[in-house]
């Protein structure tokens, strides 16, 4: 299933990172196979062959609260471009 958002981030975004807000930025990589080619200290990144967002933590517990970080400054990109 696409995601609308997602999709309109990859279709405008010319480089392979995406900015947000407060100096964040999100990696776009081709493939899943590549994650682990993401850049040091990375916490999330788009995949563009499964149309998707990975978002991981060095703490299982601190997850949710990074997804809903990341989800609100990815709303606020989309809103203001």
């Amino acid at each position: 299933m696409r995601n609308p958002i997602i999709t309109a981030i990859f279709r405008d975004t010319k480089t392979d990172l995406v900015p947000l807000v407060d100096g964040l930025v999100v990696q776009i990589i081709p493939t899943m196979s590549l994650l682990t080619t993401c850049y040091p200290h990375a916490f999330a990144a788009f995949v563009v062959d499964v149309d998707g967002l990975v978002v991981w933590d060095d703490q299982a517990k601190n997850l949710i609260a990074c997804c809903d970080s990341l989800e609100d400054a990815l709303l606020q990109q989309v809103m203001h471009s």
